[in-house]
């Protein structure tokens, strides 16, 4: 018998070896059973809250002979513009009791539906007032009462609880398996019609160019639709952005015309060294004929930069490899519709990506050919964008790092290494990064008195609200704020779901994060990055050159050296789950995927990012787009 078990694993693992799709399919069915099982069995609540300012509501599950706790709860916030609201819990055959906390500040809030959904589970609806009285007050209420218009729950604490209790489940409904064998067999077959569709845009990944220009499409519709400061922070962004439509350069801290572009933690745009709140107010400035607003002038600068990736990704094959992660992430797209920082880095270091790894991009030709023609354009080209990558937002200088490693290894597993004749050859270009660099920084040191650092410290230090000052009293300070200072543990992060929150809001999660999108999205994104990342190591790692293994090991070195940054910046500092500090992958990503590119196969490769695609069209039109807050 138990030979026979091995002979029988022995022959599956050859039968594997020698048809690697196999392993692919498998495990994509694999995962995606277990994903669509998972949802299945997963409630979620539906609620329509009204509430007076923003704050916060939170759920807490728990079963027979369980309390409360951290493991098992979902926040979210809630804004006064938005009603409606849903949020996943656990299994309602495990749950027994329910506690809903409407607010995380005093105040007053009207809720009129808490209703229950799972497969397989008759729904449990609180609409009418009289299913709203089985929310009972639990913990800190001043005051309940419920109307015709809803259940109305006012308190002067923190953290005011309604309980709900749940003797048995809602009844089943039945046919939990056939539900389950019809969603996977579904699957399945969009996952090969994909596949089979591809076959004719696979080749050369033609098709990039117009699904591209769809994310496009979407971005400006966002972008000229949505309403001014719908989006995180952007009105800070836009201030400082606006200062350079009129000013050539960087103001002193504290300067009097610039205190309104401080946010509460006492900064300011203006103080940091990033280029491209002056290149997106000198671009607003030449669109001054537009009879448009000064606002909306200034988000079309990153729109602007959007359709320069569209038109990149026609004329290179290589740029189409890298933007292929930009096309699985509706969150990507996203800031480019609005006035920020983070679209003008991701842009920069993708162009620069492209320089390194396409045979036609001006950095390979000025280094093949020492007497090219154009020679200055190239060089001041090429000048400007080392430039500006030293300009960018911190976090995108791993992306900059993993470019510099990545040249270290071509250099040394080269045969011919001449450096020198390079060096002399990009000199020029050398030299224009170097005056743009020393231009910048000369201005904002002189613009405070050679003396930048300690003056913007002092500065901020002034211009924080009382809560966000360092030195404050741990008592004063905001939640969010040095939870290690505070004393709360480093597992204290996950207890309050910083993964999860991490991946949501890299993958959609729009507005000031009260735009979530329903479960089953990002459990089938989940399934297409975990196939994803398999088939790119199995493939790479098989068949791949040494320099195409090396380059996926420093990828995931980078994954690793982000995660670790943003998990201690969120210990350490200000815990802000957010997924625009994991951006950098996204030039990182498609990088390696360009310089691998022979060991990859194209119809597979395609196959996930068209799906991933689809997901992310799904999020920003009938998520995003209908969400947002709109004039």
């Amino acid at each position: 018998m138990r030979f026979g078990v091995m002979r029988a694993l022995q022959s599956i693992l050859r039968t594997l070896r020698r048809h690697p799709r196999a392993i692919l399919w498998a495990s994509l069915i694999l995962a995606a059973s277990v994903a669509i099982h998972d949802l299945m069995s997963t409630a979620y609540v539906e609620i329509e809250i009204h509430a007076e300012r923003p704050t916060g509501i939170s759920i807490y599950w728990a079963g027979e002979n369980q309390n409360y706790s951290e493991k098992r709860v979902h926040h979210t916030r809630i804004y006064p513009h938005n009603h409606h609201y849903k949020l996943l819990i656990g299994d309602l055959d495990n749950i027994r009791r329910i506690r809903f906390d409407p607010l995380t500040n005093p105040g007053r809030v009207l809720i009129r539906e808490f209703s229950i959904y799972e497969y397989g589970h008759d729904p449990l609806r609180l609409r009418d007032p009289a299913s709203l009285s089985q929310l009972q007050p639990f913990r800190h209420i001043d005051d309940w009462h419920i109307g015709k218009g809803g259940l109305a729950v006012e308190s002067a604490s923190h953290d005011p609880q309604l309980q709900l209790i749940l003797d048995e489940p809602p009844a089943p409904t039945g046919g939990f398996v056939t539900g389950f064998a019809w969603r996977v067999a579904g699957f399945i077959f969009l996952c090969v019609l994909i596949a089979r569709s591809l076959k004719w845009i696979a080749r050369d990944y033609q098709f990039v160019p117009y699904v591209m220009l769809v994310a496009f499409t979407l971005i400006m519709i966002m972008a000229t639709t949505s309403r001014i400061n719908a989006h995180p922070d952007e009105y800070v962004h836009i201030l400082a952005a606006r200062y350079y439509i009129d000013h050539d350069r960087p103001p002193p801290a504290c300067a009097e015309d610039t205190l309104h572009t401080y946010s509460p933690y006492g900064v300011s745009r203006l103080n940091s060294l990033e280029i491209s709140y002056f290149l997106t107010g000198k671009f607003a400035g030449a669109l001054g004929f537009l009879p448009i607003s000064e606002s909306f002038r200034l988000r079309y600068f990153n729109l602007s930069l959007f359709a320069l990736l569209v038109i990149l990704s026609v004329r290179s094959i290589p740029f189409r490899l890298i933007c292929l992660p930009v096309l699985a992430s509706p969150q990507v797209w996203y800031v480019f519709s609005y006035v920020n920082s983070d679209a003008f880095a991701l842009f920069t270091t993708l162009i620069a990506a492209h320089q390194l790894v396409s045979p036609e991009s001006m950095l390979r030709n000025a280094l093949a050919d020492a007497r090219a023609r154009n020679r200055l354009p190239r060089f001041i080209g090429l000048g400007s964008l080392a430039a500006a990558l030293l300009l960018i937002k911190k976090n995108f200088f791993v992306a900059d790092l993993f470019m510099g490693i990545w040249v270290a290894l071509v250099y040394l597993m080269a045969t011919d290494r001449r450096v020198w004749i390079y060096v002399k050859r990009l000199a020029p270009a050398v030299v224009v990064s170097m005056l743009l660099l020393a231009w910048w920084l000369y201005a904002h040191e002189a613009a405070n008195d050679f003396n930048r650092g300690p003056t913007i410290e002092q500065c901020s230090e002034r211009m924080a609200h009382d809560s966000y000052r360092r030195h404050a009293p741990p008592e004063k300070l905001s939640p969010t704020l040095y939870w290690r200072d505070k004393g709360l543990p480093f597992t204290a992060l996950f207890e309050h779901h910083w993964g999860t929150k991490v991946f949501y809001s890299s993958f959609g999660h729009f507005g000031y994060l009260e735009i979530l999108g329903p479960p089953t999205y990002y459990q089938l994104v989940a399934v297409l990055l975990l196939v994803f990342v398999a088939y790119l190591l199995y493939d790479v790692m098989r068949s791949g050159s040494r320099i195409d293994k090396f380059t996926v090991l420093a990828g995931i070195g980078m994954f690793c050296l982000i995660l670790s940054l943003t998990l201690w910046k969120a210990w350490t500092k200000d815990f802000q789950p957010q997924g625009r500090y994991f951006f950098p992958m996204v030039t990182i990503i498609g990088m390696t995927l360009a310089v691998v590119r022979a060991s990859l196969r194209p119809r597979i490769v395609s196959s996930l990012f068209v799906a991933l695609f689809l997901l992310s069209t799904y999020f920003f039109v009938f998520v995003g787009l209908l969400g947002i807050r709109k004039f």
